[in-house]
């Protein structure tokens, strides 16, 4: 990602902390393995959001070690109002570390 996308995927973060404020935490936070799919939930959910601005939100989100320490076998996925929606797998553990 070049500079001015990482300041970019910084601001778009920023708007999904705000609209969903159970499911997006600051940068730093500790945080929850979100749903599989939830990209296509957040396309038709997320306002005054680009597809582009999402994506690259959630690539920050996902990209950093606190997102990555919550992925252990059998921690619960949320979806974009915070209820469960599956768990993480064997495969997926091991793959986040």
């Amino acid at each position: 990602m070049q500079r001015w996308q990482e300041r970019e995927a910084r601001k778009a973060r920023l708007k999904l902390v705000e609209q969903f404020p159970l499911v997006f935490f600051p940068k730093g936070s500790l945080k929850r393995p979100l749903k599989i799919g939830i990209m296509v939930d957040l396309f038709g959910r997320a306002k005054r959001m680009s597809p582009a601005e999402i994506r690259w939100a959630v690539a920050d989100y996902c990209a950093g070690p606190s997102y990555r320490v919550g992925f252990i076998v059998g921690a619960t996925r949320i979806d974009l109002d915070g209820h469960p929606a599956g768990f993480v797998t064997e495969e997926e553990a091991a793959h986040a570390q």
